[in-house]
Parts: C-alpha cells; structure tokens; sequence
C-alpha cells in the first residue's frame, strides 16, 4: 500500500440491537489493507446477541464500548471522544463499506484537509446506482466552503442553486479529529431527526479546508420500512426542533430559503400520512391533512413558496394547499404514489432484464 499509512483513521460504529448486521459490517473493514487504523463499535444498550458477537469476534483492532440506550447521536459522540486517530469515519452497521475502495480513497488523499468528501452508491430494491457527487472534483477553500451550509438544507422546492442537493450523508465524509475537537463539534443529544445534517452544517459553518473525490467507497442500503420512511406523528415537533437547531447554529438567525424548507417538510408529512394510510387508516391520514391546513406556519410557507421554478405537478400541490381541499389532496398523493410505484417496478424489471 505504498507509503500512504501516516495517519490513523478511526471507523465509529454505533450498534443498537445488530445482531443481523454486525458481523459483516465488521469483515468487510477488516479486509480493508489500510494498516492504520481502528474500529470504534459503541453498543448503545442492545438487548440481542449484539455484544455477545462483539465479544466472539476478538479482533486487536476493535475497540467496544457499551453504554445504556442513549441514541445515535450520543453514540457517535462517545466513539469520537474515545478515538485517538487522526481522522474518522461514521459508518451505519446496516450500510456496506466497499474495502478495496476505502484503500483506494485512503492512498489518493494527502491527510491535510479538513474534511473530504467521496461519492457513495444508493441501494434500494436490489437496484444500486452510483450517487452523483454535488461538486466537482478537487481542492475547495474556506471561503468557497462556508457557501455549502445553505446548500446544505437545498430541497426538492428551493432551486436558486439549479445544482445538486448537497446533502448531510454523514457517511460520504473522511474528518480531521483535530479540525472536530478544534471546534468542539459534535452530535446533537434529543435530535431524533436529520441529527446528521446538523452535525454536517456546524461543521461547514466553522470553514472547513475540502477535498472532493470522485470515488465510491460507500452504499447506503434502504430497507423495507427503515425508520427513515416510516410514519411518525411526531414528525412535524422533530422537524421544528431540527430548524431551531439549525437557527442556533446561525445564532439565532433563520436559515435562507426557510419558507421554501417548511413547505418542503409539510408535504413530507403528508405524503408520509397517505403512504401509510393501512398502517393508520384513512381517519387519521385525514385529520393530519385537515390539521396542517389550519396551521398557521404552513399556510404562510404555502403562501410564500415562489412558482417561477415549480414544476407542473409541483404547482398542482400549492394549488391544493392553497384550496383547502383535503380529500382531493389524499387522492392526489394516492395516485402519485402509486404512478411512483409503477415507475419503480418497470425500471427494477428493466435492470434484471439487463443483467441477464
């Protein structure tokens, strides 16, 4: 591996009830032939096979602490305040590392960045594809960086930009601890939602040094009924709490864009409302439509939501908040989301067909 093994580099694992994931997760890092390294497993109180299997695996480059149940941010707070490497990497158990492009990423980069960012691969119904990167390859300075927080929080709704979102994916990241600890960054307690994406923008808001590399070292698996896409009545006071957290980030200033960004999430809640109408009947999908109509924040979001760069169906939905029409909103969602489904299974079928 040529003499690129000067830094050590820590991967920071949190584990909660990962019994099904553990152990793969852990082989395909110790195949990585990067010598310098470590692997951080926090158990955060499983009550499965998770720490047995830990205990089995006996590896000189595992690190394992266990704590009560404390969640994924606290988690990942604990492997960070324990590393001694140079940089780190958060990894979800149930997510691959692909080990022989970690090597490759860990021998192009010269260990005297801030953070770099590399590409990922998106997995979902056995269809995997290669993320586009949101910026191109290369060298980008403080000034150029403290920019990204905006784009941090770009949706579907706010297109100033006209480029791609530059999401939080906290694990398309390579950090300097040195940069993190610098400026006492870490992962918000009590966050249940887009806890990554706050991490990610305190991180941009400090003007990080970024190298960008075009390389998938990464896949991100989504898994029938993950907790990121199921349907929570809380979700409106979880998103409230993120936007306040990103509003203490910025000092108590709201961040750009936040009508667009409130809109965003309120279709969100809804969508999520109508695609689990048979886990929560029709009733309540109901009631949310009818509550959010008569919220007063999301009326002056719909209300403020610019249309010059709407598109056709986009345009449509304002309509419809704007109407107050909540059974002509569900039966609209309900046929986007089945015209969605369909489009997924025809090109699913379109990818096996290839592949044989």
């Amino acid at each position: 591996m040529k003499n690129c093994m000067s830094k050590k580099i820590s991967f920071i694992i949190p584990a909660y009830n990962a019994e099904q994931y553990i152990e793969s997760c852990l082989s395909r890092i110790f195949s990585v032939s990067y010598d310098n390294y470590d692997v951080i497993v926090v158990d955060d109180g499983s009550t499965d096979r998770t720490a047995s299997i830990l205990t089995l695996l006996n590896n000189p480059k595992l690190k394992v602490i266990r704590q009560e149940n404390s969640g994924v941010s606290s988690a990942r707070n604990a492997g960070l305040n324990l590393t001694d490497a140079d940089y780190v990497i958060f990894i979800d158990v149930d997510d691959i590392v692909l080990p022989e492009q970690i090597d490759k990423l860990l021998c192009k980069i010269r260990f005297d960045r801030d953070v770099y960012m590399y590409a990922y691969e998106h997995q979902e119904n056995e269809v995997t594809q290669k993320m586009p990167l949101p910026l191109s390859g290369g060298d980008y300075e403080k000034k150029s960086v403290s920019a990204l927080c905006t784009r941090l929080l770009d949706v579907r709704y706010v297109k100033y930009y006209q480029s791609s979102y530059f999401g939080a994916k906290i694990y398309q990241y390579l950090f300097s601890v040195e940069f993190l600890r610098e400026h006492q960054l870490n992962f918000p307690i009590g966050l249940p939602f887009a806890e990554d994406c706050v991490f990610c923008y305190r991180v941009f808001w400090n003007e990080p040094t970024l190298t960008v590399i075009d390389l998938a070292a990464y896949r991100y698996i989504v898994y029938p009924g993950s907790a990121s896409h199921k349907y929570r009545p809380q979700f409106w006071r979880e998103i409230k709490d993120f936007y306040n957290a990103i509003c203490e980030v910025n000092h108590g200033t709201e961040p750009a864009n936040n009508k667009e960004l409130f809109y965003y999430y309120y279709t969100d809640i809804i969508e999520r409302a109508v695609v689990h109408t048979r886990q929560i009947g029709k009733k309540e999908t109901m009631r949310v439509i009818r509550e959010l109509y008569r919220d007063v924040a999301y009326c002056q979001a719909a209300a403020d939501a610019p249309s010059n760069l709407m598109t056709s169906k986009e345009k449509i939905v304002r309509a419809l908040y704007r109407f107050r029409k909540p059974t002509i909103t569900y039966l609209f969602f309900r046929a986007t989301i089945c015209s969605r489904g369909l489009r997924k299974g025809v090109k699913k079928r379109r990818s096996i067909q290839d592949e044989n």
